[in-house]
């Protein structure tokens, strides 16, 4: 997923640079709004599956749900890298602002690359088979109601917590 977005970044921004539709997509691309509020949703659905763990049409749509946002995730990081592939970092800038400017970008790169490796990893606990509970969701319909409740809410307490240092 990352690959498609990063060459068309980069063929569009070496080729055809004038054309505003590709740069406009490619703003979008990288802007994270659709990927916050697919996460958002995604999160959500999978705190309801590890609580109603024995529901398998819940964890099914926590799972649709966070492949879609892996799926956004990753054309989000190939455009990312597409434009850090393109851009001319200017000639003008005193050699220790160039390094701190390649060093945002890499830790931009390697902050994307982690939230969306996690977003994954829900999915992996969800079902890593296909058509088959995952061991995790087998041992979770085993435990007590207490923990599920207490595992579940994390992922909440999450997006509760972002959402409030975002105002």
């Amino acid at each position: 997923m990352v690959f498609p977005a990063l060459i068309f970044v980069v063929w569009a921004k070496t080729y055809h640079p004038e054309v505003e539709f590709y740069n406009e997509a490619i703003k979008e691309g990288i802007g994270a709004n659709l990927w916050n509020l697919i996460g958002l949703f995604g999160l959500f659905s999978f705190s309801l599956a590890v609580i109603f763990s024995k529901e398998e049409w819940i964890a099914k749509i926590a799972r649709n749900i966070l492949i879609n946002t892996y799926a956004i995730g990753s054309l989000n990081l190939g455009a990312f890298l597409g434009i850090i592939l393109v851009s001319e970092f200017s000639i003008d800038l005193v050699w220790w602002k160039r390094e701190i400017l390649i060093f945002s970008f890499l830790l931009g790169v390697i902050f994307f690359f982690v939230l969306n490796f996690s977003i994954w990893f829900m999915v992996f606990l969800i079902q890593n088979e296909p058509n088959q509970k995952s061991n995790f969701f087998i041992k979770l319909e085993k435990i007590n109601v207490f923990w599920k409740v207490f595992i579940g809410l994390f992922p909440l307490i999450v997006i509760i917590f972002l959402v409030l240092i975002e105002k």
